[in-house]
């Protein structure tokens, strides 16, 4: 893991890191513009940077995230568990992966990002608490995971000397 002192560039390695933890495909850009018809691999992570607020010593950096997973290609994973152990563990909906898909991304991707803020403990720390807000979507594959808001604080680009 190669640390990047571009502040911003700190905030997207970060980010890579987390998605090979959980071997997600990672992207970036807008929002927006997530076209998932072109996402033959899943899960995924892509992000955009928000905004960047800076002060004397620190600059806040704002990454807006959406972290998800195709619903209908866990059916193989579950295959030969008892349909009533499911719904018992991750709770019944309309499709039964849905829950499953939900519980397996947040403990994945919120294991990553702690792992990880230690590792780079000297270049950004995160603002806590955290948001994550699950959303399910059934366009021609049918995803669900979280739309996540991490707000991290880095040392200001001023204080240390570094060009952004």
């Amino acid at each position: 893991m190669e640390k990047n002192r571009n502040h911003i560039g700190t905030a997207i390695s970060f980010m890579q890191d987390v998605a090979n933890e959980i071997n997600a495909r990672f992207s970036h850009g807008s929002i927006t513009g997530i076209d998932n018809s072109s996402m033959l691999v899943y899960p995924y992570i892509h992000i955009n940077i928000g905004s960047v607020s800076v002060d004397k010593q620190t600059a806040q950096i704002q990454i807006n995230i959406v972290v998800g997973d195709r619903v209908n290609t866990i059916v193989n994973d579950n295959a030969g568990i008892n349909e009533g152990t499911l719904y018992t563990q991750y709770g019944y909906t309309e499709n039964n992966n849905y829950g499953f898909v939900l519980q397996e991304m947040y403990v994945r991707f919120v294991m990553a990002i702690q792992k990880y803020e230690q590792l780079y403990f000297n270049e950004l720390q995160i603002q806590r608490p955290f948001d994550m807000q699950s959303f399910i979507e059934e366009y021609d594959d049918v995803t669900a995971g979280y739309v996540v808001t991490l707000n991290l604080t880095c040392i200001n680009p001023l204080v240390d000397n570094q060009a952004c």
